[in-house]
């Protein structure tokens, strides 16, 4: 109770994130909490430990979003709790779930079992999220690789602070870089198509390598092995066209080394 935020306080944040320009919402563990963080909020945020709590899932409204984290839980339990609140209403389309270690901090890597994110985006398809409890940013960043679209991180403004979870979470500072990094990892993950990128378009006609003559080449002589060689830069007959060019007769004359057009 002492570390429980008042409905005042709440109308407080609500107030400020108004100023922000920023989205409010909340975990809601009971239904007056959820009673009132409906009226403020369109998203409303399920905690782990209410995943089997089906009657609490039954009051949401069938207009909200819902993220769902699913800490602790089966893939069973994690189909029922979805099939409540579609029952009850809400719109598949707007339910998210968060992948979860609910240990705090999580200290045990290999209880992380990111690859559940990838599951739990195949087997229900759905948005799927990452619930983060590691002392890094890390498993934050290989989740985004994995196709977590929504991150929860907890963070404090002062890690020695009385409570149960300022330990674990990030000071402002370190909450900076940690959003630096989710931004950027999106950005390097890019967009599946493999081609040029703009950066690599200006080198590739120094990384790349012409068709060049190996010796001295008379006009009429065949093209071979011995007389033709790719060298840089790329700024005429490409390389690849090699094994095209053997066995034709070369219509000029070629000095060594000179590109051949």
């Amino acid at each position: 109770k002492k570390f429980e935020l008042s409905y005042e306080d709440h109308l407080r944040l609500i107030k400020y994130c108004k100023k922000k320009k920023i989205k409010y919402l909340a975990s809601v563990f009971d239904i007056e909490s959820l009673n009132f963080v409906q009226k403020y909020s369109n998203i409303i945020k399920i905690p782990s430990g209410e995943i089997t709590n089906h009657f609490l899932l039954q009051n949401i409204n069938r207009n909200k979003h819902v993220i769902l984290s699913t800490g602790a839980s089966s893939l069973k339990e994690v189909n029922k709790a979805l099939n409540v609140l579609i029952h009850t209403g809400v719109k598949k389309k707007n339910i998210k779930l968060l992948h979860c270690n609910s240990d705090y901090p999580s200290k045990n890597i290999e209880d992380l079992n990111l690859n559940a994110i990838k599951l739990l985006k195949k087997v229900f398809k759905i948005e799927v999220g990452y619930s983060d409890h590691t002392l890094n940013n890390q498993a934050a960043i290989i989740s985004i690789s994995l196709g977590a679209t929504i991150i929860e991180k907890h963070f404090t403004l002062d890690k020695k602070m009385n409570g149960p979870d300022h330990l674990s979470s990030l000071n402002p500072s370190e909450l900076k870089y940690f959003c630096d990094d989710l931004k950027n990892t999106k950005i390097m993950l890019g967009n599946k198509i493999k081609i040029p990128s703009k950066s690599e378009k200006k080198n590739l006609k120094f990384m790349r390598k012409s068709l060049f003559a190996k010796s001295d080449i008379i006009k009429g002589q065949m093209f071979t092995e011995e007389n033709l060689c790719c060298k840089r830069p790329a700024t005429g007959i490409s390389a690849d066209n090699f094994y095209k060019f053997l066995g034709k007769k070369s219509k000029f004359n070629f000095k060594k080394n000179t590109r051949i057009k």
